[in-house]
């Protein structure tokens, strides 16, 4: 019984009205949830907390000089979910003003619970640079990374807030599963004292965090070597059993495919990497193997086109990574307000916009991938005219006239760069000829 989650020991009914429960409060939970927590919320993915963890950690890693250092703190919890105690939940909702009969509803049916508790205090948020949101702590249900300066005081701090939280909530914080990162530029002595004062054993990395590295090395190994070795896994767990071309396609669209969806909505896997794992599914499909080899009648590139077209319909995974990569650049794009588009904002773009935008000092490699793609969504992405003002006239595609979307009229010899608003004379609303 203690191996199982809570909702797998729910019957269908109590499913269904858990359901419509979370349904009727789903359009109040962002008003109610910070944005450091993106579980269970519209409009925010896991993958924003990869990405920001990434770059907090990349800042924290190369944070060699100044009087304070950075620290961050990945806190293991013991059965989270089946420790919440019922009154800490209850007094939750009382705090946040739902009603006393919606609040008997919850506490009748719900089975697994997501919180946020925010508790005022001494810390000291990081931050990322001028103008981007600060930081003291990212969260995803119960993942919890704690960030802030590297000092006793925060230290003794955190250790406060964590100790109140533990009886308050009925939850336990697992110290063998916890550890506390520093910057380089903090003192042994410090470390020492700050290790001591959280019980926590010091790491040079958190290793895992979501299920990604918090860091990856200029090769990328840990990250490649683990997809391929999951893809190789499950291949090899399968090929004793004798499966028909049908299933075959069927296995490998819906599970080796699929593994390595997820890194790629954070970064730009290596091509070799790609490659490595396609000829890994071509020689599983034709049934090669080390003792008996097999003729392909059909390049790999071939069976990924559509079966209208003469193929199999497999994906490319070098375009399915453009893709997934592209998808999270048009929700930075289209949600400004994000917590992560503000991020990127105000670290590589704070005076244009993601088009404009330059690489930067020292970018982590998940910046260098999303503008990797720009150039691929960029031949498929036209400007909505509205106020004129954030539109180059030589830079952006913005007519319809021509094959490339953009004015035949050849530049100025001049550096001056025209936003489309400058060509129309707003007194009488039509273009300015002589611009």
């Amino acid at each position: 019984m203690t191996n199982f989650r809570p909702i797998a020991l729910c019957n269908t009914v109590a499913k269904v009205i858990a359901k419509y429960l979370a349904t009727r409060r789903k359009n109040v939970l962002p008003t109610i949830i910070l944005e450091s927590q993106s579980a269970f919320v519209a409009n925010r993915l896991i993958t924003d907390n990869v990405l920001l963890s990434y770059e907090i950690h990349h800042l924290i890693k190369y944070k060699k000089v100044g009087r304070e250092g950075y620290m961050s703190i990945k806190l293991g919890m013991m059965k989270a979910y089946d420790r919440i105690e019922w009154t800490f939940l209850k007094a939750m909702l009382l705090q946040l003003n739902f009603s006393h009969k919606w609040i008997n509803l919850i506490m009748d049916y719900v089975t697994s619970v997501s919180y946020s508790v925010l508790v005022n205090g001494e810390l000291q948020r990081i931050s990322l640079g001028a103008n981007t949101p600060t930081f003291s702590h990212l969260m995803f249900a119960d993942d919890t990374l704690l960030l802030g300066r590297a000092s006793v005081t925060e230290a003794a701090t955190f250790m406060s807030i964590l100790k109140q939280y533990e009886p308050w909530s009925g939850e336990l914080i697992n110290p063998q599963k916890s550890a506390v990162q520093f910057s380089p530029n903090v003192s042994g002595e410090l470390r020492a004292a700050i290790t001591d004062i959280l019980g926590m054993p010091e790491v040079a990395t958190h290793g895992k965090y979501l299920e990604l590295p918090t860091s990856l090395g200029a090769s990328k190994e840990e990250i490649s070597s683990s997809i391929l070795n999951r893809v190789k896994a499950k291949v090899e767990g399968w090929k004793p059993r004798l499966l028909s071309k049908v299933g075959k396609e069927i296995f490998i669209k819906s599970v080796l495919q699929v593994i390595p969806n997820y890194p790629m909505q954070c970064f730009l896997l290596p091509k070799q990497v790609c490659n490595k794992i396609n000829s890994i599914l071509t020689n599983y499909w034709w049934g090669v193997t080390e003792k008996k080899k097999k003729i392909h009648w059909a390049t790999w590139k071939k069976l990924c086109t559509t079966k209208e077209n003469g193929g199999l319909g497999f994906r490319d995974l070098r375009l399915l990574n453009l893709a997934l990569l592209s998808k999270q650049v048009w929700r930075i794009i289209t949600n400004p307000q994000g917590q992560l588009a503000r991020v990127y904002k105000a670290r590589y773009f704070l005076h244009g916009t993601f088009w404009d935008a330059q690489l930067g000092t020292k970018p982590y490699y998940t910046w260098r991938s999303l503008l990797q793609v720009r150039e691929f969504l960029n031949r498929m992405v036209d400007w909505s005219i509205g106020d004129e003002k954030t539109i180059h006239v030589w830079h952006h595609r913005w007519t319809s006239y021509t094959w490339s979307h953009m004015p035949y009229t050849a530049k100025p010899t001049t550096n001056q760069k025209y936003t489309l608003s400058e060509l129309i004379d707003a007194d009488i609303g039509t273009w300015d000829i002589i611009k």
